[in-house]
């Protein structure tokens, strides 16, 4: 189990898609857990072909826990009143910050360097991605320039840290209906 607290980060500025919480939430309320199973329901039921993983957990070498995947759901589950994530919701991925600071892995298709203490990612990147992409087609170089040119186009300095503070620009009311706040 993973408390959802302050000693767990965030990797993302914001919530891309904020109006799937309130369903989030409803599951949440209902005893609803993020299973594998609840998942593969879900893509299927809306027709999506890319089913989202296990809540992704990176732990770093000081011991410093990042969400790399699952803000939604966990936003969902402090809603829900859950202030945790169970064992079978999640997988803990080992990293280190150097490995963040990768300008280009071609087996992972890592093309976002940047420093997880100080900075988050922007919540849509698909566009930045989507060109590095091109341009791996036909020029690692040129993809490994544009990477380092256009920063600012997936990151930005970090202003908040925990999911709690994440939840905090959300808003939802009694009837699950989801705000965001600015």
């Amino acid at each position: 189990m993973i408390h959802l607290d302050d000693n767990l980060w965030v990797t993302q500025e914001w919530l891309r898609k904020a109006c799937q919480i309130e369903s989030m939430v409803r599951h949440v309320h209902a005893g609803g857990y993020w299973t594998r199973q609840v998942l593969d329901d879900w893509a299927e039921h809306n027709r999506i072909p890319r089913k989202s993983p296990l809540i992704q957990v990176n732990q770093f070498e000081d011991g410093l826990r990042m969400l790399q995947d699952g803000h939604h759901r966990c936003v969902a589950s402090l809603f829900g009143g859950r202030t945790y994530i169970a064992s079978l919701e999640y997988e803990i991925q080992h990293g280190t910050y150097g490995g963040y600071l990768e300008v280009l892995n071609l087996e992972t298709g890592w093309c976002t360097p940047y420093d997880p203490r100080t900075e988050v990612r922007l919540d849509d990147i698909a566009p930045y991605k989507a060109e590095v992409r091109r341009l791996l087609a036909s020029d690692t170089e040129a993809a490994r320039e544009y990477i380092l040119k256009h920063k600012a186009l997936y990151v930005v300095p970090r202003r908040i840290k925990s999911i709690v503070e994440l939840a905090e620009l959300v808003r939802v009311d009694r009837n699950d209906t989801v705000e965001l706040v600015f």
